[in-house]
């Protein structure tokens, strides 16, 4: 799967439960996103980045919290740190 495919996934499993939220006792005002790793990192993106919301009519602020554990925030920086490629054969 390419980006932005995942976080569409992401925003459009979202929309259902807004749209479906009465039907399962979702309260529609108490929505948090979590993740670990790339899952944290795709559910900071959904919730920061309002147009996944936007572009499916929801409201910006739907999103009331995140829990975000390990999650790569940095892209722009990710690979000029300098810890080397192999960095776990030092183990």
């Amino acid at each position: 799967m390419q980006h932005p495919a995942h976080i569409e996934d992401i925003a459009d499993a979202i929309q259902w439960l807004f749209v479906n939220s009465d039907a399962y006792g979702i309260g529609r005002t108490k929505i948090v996103v979590g993740g670990f790793s790339s899952g944290a990192h795709l559910a900071t993106l959904v919730a920061m980045e309002v147009r996944y919301l936007d572009t499916r009519k929801l409201p910006k602020d739907l999103i009331k919290g995140i829990v975000a554990f390990s999650g790569t925030y940095d892209i722009d920086d990710y690979y000029s740190t300098n810890v080397p490629r192999d960095h776990h054969s030092n183990f």
